[in-house]
């Protein structure tokens, strides 16, 4: 299973996304699944940003079968169980 993970960061100094990227790689990674990142780093008030474009053209082409988005998601990366 191909999945793609978006992840979208403000302006604001300070903000780093890769802390919750590297735990969502990992954990996708340890299910055998393949990985395709789409990361922004503007403001999210519009949907103009370049990463968040390239998402949602690579979906109708069925590059990826399920989207990770939200720096919610790396919460339950760390206990969801491991697929068979």
């Amino acid at each position: 299973m191909r999945i793609a993970i978006y992840s979208s960061i403000g302006n604001k100094k300070g903000q780093d996304t890769e802390n919750q990227l590297a735990q969502l790689r990992r954990y996708a990674l340890s299910q055998d699944r393949e990985v395709r990142m789409f990361v922004d780093c503007e403001s999210g008030k519009t949907c103009d940003r370049a990463e968040f474009q390239k998402l949602f053209e690579a979906a109708p082409h069925r590059e990826f079968q399920v989207c990770w988005c939200g720096p919610w998601i790396a919460s339950w990366a760390k206990v969801w169980p491991r697929s068979s």
